[in-house]
């Protein structure tokens, strides 16, 4: 992937250009559909709910997947760990072959 290659601080200089410049461009255009139509102010205010709307719900969305990521990886482990747990304990030696050596791993 390209992006990879790209130095981080470049990439955040670079992402913080694309963003002024569009906050700047947005308030450009708006100040001139303002001045030539003055019925546009209400339905901006709709348009800025429904943004605000959708980036909620892409948030939690990404929260949600990120959460299921987690408990997933958690579970491994702790599946993992179950899983070489008694096999240690199966293979300690034993003293004498009539000795049964208690394990402590449960």
């Amino acid at each position: 992937m390209v992006l990879f290659l790209i130095p981080t601080a470049l990439l955040m200089v670079g992402l913080l250009v694309l963003i002024e410049g569009s906050a700047v461009a947005g308030l450009l255009l708006g100040k001139r559909a303002q001045e030539h139509h003055g019925g546009l102010r209400e339905s901006s205010g709709v348009l800025q709910g429904a943004l605000l709307g959708f980036m909620g719900l892409l948030l939690a969305f990404g929260l949600s997947l990120a959460l299921g990521r987690y408990e997933a990886r958690r579970a491994a482990v702790v599946d993992d760990a179950n899983s070489i747990g008694p096999p240690i304990c199966a293979h300690r030696p034993c003293r004498s072959p009539c000795e049964v050596v208690p394990c402590a791993c449960w």
